[in-house]
């Protein structure tokens, strides 16, 4: 971390440094010698010349990785680096990126900002070849030319910024330290929603039953602006409204919570500050009275209500607290769990004020720190921008209001995978799209939702009274969605694992091949195939009408996870595409994986699992997967009220050997079970530490059986050794013996 400071200036940090920063010491050997500094770590060395001023990064190797070159001066920090190096970071993708498929790198940098509809940014940067750059600014611009990486416009008046070094999970994972790391989301957000604009409470328990009638899970309702009294006098915009008739009585929350769904509302930074007459609102006059408005806006007529209005100043702690309590009265104590910061980026949904890089940050802070002052549940939110820091107020980022075709869906993964670049690792985009601008296939219908299959928020949304349930596209659209959905359902140990990650390390489930690969120069700039989670990879259909697709798969053995087909790496492959009925999903196993499931229900929380089960594949290496639950619901986890458990797969030879390392924390799972599937092992004898397991003839025999066996059974990817055990309280090792036979890719 470098603090210069030109003539002695200094400025206070933006919200962009986590205001906890605390620093780890670490092992260094340092030299301060008259005219330079030599710094050694384990990770690097850095030599800090005094005069004149310049700082040059080595790795661990001694090579040069960049430097800077002269002291900053005049808001520019420049640095000199290879001009081979490819940079990410800095920015995601808004609504308006040209159509087509996107890379994801940022060689010729951009600028720095919270961009409208669906962008997200802020001043880090960082390259495959090893190293970021991090800098305290409100704004700028970053340009990157023939090796000369210059930010510009910064806004301090001194130079606060960090110089990571590391492979790229360790970079954002370091920016995430500075920054702030993230909270976990509540287990539903796993789960599968719905945005609507244009509705009622008897359409919305209507709707309900749609999905639980034609078993297809769900789990959250997001309402636009018909949940709330949207222009009317005495804080209207914090409280149900007129379509909601049971909202104010409790009633929506009660029966929201019977039947296994939570309601979310939007939001806007705005409120209705005059009556039709002119006369102040009762929030109108409080905000005028105590200097909420936002600097510099007059009054303007609110597109939906047609009343004069003006966004707040949420930058000021006193509005802050004042606008959470009227939300949380008429809102979240009333059945409302989560919100959608609406129109933060885009004031008056037109543009005609910049709210600036911070107003969603602070917007959110309000949400995040009233609610967790009001009570222990964990707090949701969708917000359509973000800066650098807003990550740990709970904080996820959608991609505005887009189109529905192809074009602009093959835009989607690189936004998805930019986003975590950036360190905003929890996003979505709208499933079939939000504009009715072209008439809906049940072909673009079906690849759209396998598409946001998986992003971390998976959600069908429209314009105003557009009907995106599947029953009104047809039965074959209804089937599709189902089987997709079913399969989030099952892989939500997976996905809540990945949660856990991302607070611990600030990596995201849908990752970059780059960040994995960062030496592969196939990989380098693609988005169209990406990693979910370490042990699986998607390359979604985003074309219309193909029977073949391209896909890169990194070195390594693959497997087709639906029909077994194995696939050796370091190649392009050509795939068959289902163009008939849409349903095919091309989603590879990487190889050493280890995937838990659990059963399929109606939304989260419905039953608990008894059961987990383990698919594990064999590997040249040893590989390793955290398992992790908790109640899903509060921060008991800050206080260790948890289960974590590393599970460790390794084959020598003709034994496989599986090791549950002792539980983390004081929570115990409602599961009780593991049921491993070790694939390709034909096993002749298997031990849970030092006992023997019974064989059983079985599948069935062996899941009716009291106690731990193991049976040998068949399934699309082969011979399987199926193994039944308790989930150990200690650490435990099981050995399988048997030979490996996997069939030939």
């Amino acid at each position: 971390n470098i603090d210069y400071r030109p003539s002695g200036n200094s400025s206070p940090s933006t919200p962009i440094i986590d205001p906890n920063l605390a620093w780890s010491p670490v092992r260094a050997k340092i030299d301060n010698k008259k005219t330079y500094i030599r710094i050694e770590t384990d990770s690097y060395s850095a030599i800090i010349h005094k005069t004149p001023f310049s700082v040059e990064i080595h790795g661990a190797e001694g090579n040069l990785l960049v430097t800077q070159q002269a002291a900053p001066q005049n808001g520019q920090l420049s640095f000199t680096h290879d001009p081979a190096d490819n940079y990410y970071g800095l920015s995601g993708y808004n609504r308006d990126v040209n159509r087509g498929i996107q890379g994801i790198t940022r060689n010729q940098g951009g600028r720095i900002q919270a961009q409208p509809q669906g962008g997200s940014g802020g001043p880090f940067i960082w390259s495959s070849a090893g190293y970021g750059i991090l800098l305290d600014t409100d704004g700028g611009e970053v340009t990157n030319t023939n090796g000369q990486l210059t930010f510009k416009g910064c806004s301090q008046a001194n130079f606060n910024y960090f110089i990571i070094v590391g492979a790229p999970r360790e970079l954002i994972y370091s920016a995430g330290q500075v920054t702030g790391l993230p909270p976990m989301f509540p287990k539903w957000n796993c789960g599968f929603g719905q945005l609507e604009w244009g509705i009622t409470e008897d359409e919305f328990k209507r709707h309900i039953a749609g999905y639980r009638e034609r078993s297809i899970p769900f789990d959250w309702f997001m309402l636009d602006f018909d949940w709330m009294d949207w222009g009317a006098d005495n804080y209207g915009e914090f409280r149900w409204g007129p379509n909601f008739p049971s909202g104010p009585t409790g009633g929506m929350k009660s029966w929201s919570e019977a039947h296994g769904v939570k309601i979310t509302g939007i939001t806007k930074p705005r409120i209705i500050g005059k009556n039709a007459d002119g006369s102040f609102t009762a929030q109108g006059q409080y905000a005028e009275d105590h200097g909420f408005w936002y600097p510099g806006e007059d009054f303007y007529n609110d597109y939906f209500s047609g009343k004069p209005s003006k966004d707040l100043q949420f930058a000021i702690p006193e509005c802050r607290t004042w606008w959470w309590e009227h939300l949380c009265e008429g809102g979240f104590d009333q059945g409302v769990v989560g919100f959608l910061n609406d129109e933060c980026d885009d004031a008056n949904g037109g543009g005609l004020y910049s709210l600036g890089n911070f107003s969603n940050l602070h917007m959110q802070q309000s949400i995040y720190e009233g609610q967790r002052a009001h009570c222990d549940t964990r707090v949701w939110s969708v917000n359509r921008t973000g800066y650098l820091g807003s990550q740990r107020y709970a904080y996820s980022v959608w991609s505005g209001d887009n189109y529905p075709n192809f074009a602009d869906l093959q835009t989607q993964p690189a936004k998805l995978l930019t986003a975590n670049n950036i360190l905003m690792p929890i996003w979505g985009f709208c499933a079939t799209a939000f504009w009715d601008t072209e008439p809906f296939t049940p072909e673009f219908y079906i690849r759209s939702v396998q598409t946001a299959f998986y992003a971390p928020l998976f959600f069908l949304h429209g314009t105003i009274n557009m009907q995106k349930q599947p029953w009104f596209y047809g039965e074959d659209v209804v089937e599709a969605t189902r089987e997709v959905v079913n399969l989030r359902y099952r892989l939500i140990p997976y996905l809540y694992a990945y949660d856990r990650v991302k607070h611990e390390t600030m990596l995201g489930i849908a990752r970059a091949l780059v960040i994995e690969w960062p030496d592969d120069p196939h990989v380098a700039d693609m988005s169209e195939t990406f990693l979910f989670g370490d042990y699986l990879l998607a390359s979604p259909v985003l074309e219309q009408g193909i029977s073949e697709k391209s896909i890169y798969l990194p070195e390594g053995t693959w497997t087709d996870f639906f029909s077994g087909q194995r696939y050796e790496g370091g190649r392009t492959i050509d795939y068959s595409i289902d163009n008939r009925t849409f349903r095919d999903m091309p989603l590879f196993i990487r190889e050493g994986a280890i995937i838990p499931t659990q059963e399929v229900m109606n939304y989260v929380g419905e039953t608990s699992p008894e059961v987990i089960q383990l698919d594990i594949f064999p590997g040249a290496q040893a590989t390793s997967f955290p398992l992790y639950d908790d109640d899903g619901a509060t921060y008991a986890y800050e206080q260790g009220d948890y289960f974590k458990q590393e599970i460790t797969r390794e084959d020598r030879g003709k034994e496989g050997i599986i090791t549950f390392a002792t539980p983390e924390g004081s929570f115990r799972p409602t599961f009780g079970t593991y049921l491993l599937g070790v694939h390709y092992r034909n096993a002749s004898d298997v031990t849970v530490g030092k006992n023997r397991l019974t064989r059983y003839n079985s599948r069935e025999a062996l899941l009716a059986a009291e106690g731990d066996g193991y049976c040998i059974d068949q399934d699309r990817y082969g011979t399987v050794t199926l193994i039944k055990t308790s989930v150990p309280e200690r650490a435990t090792q099981i050995r399988v013996t048997g030979p490996l036979a996997p069939p030939a890719p």
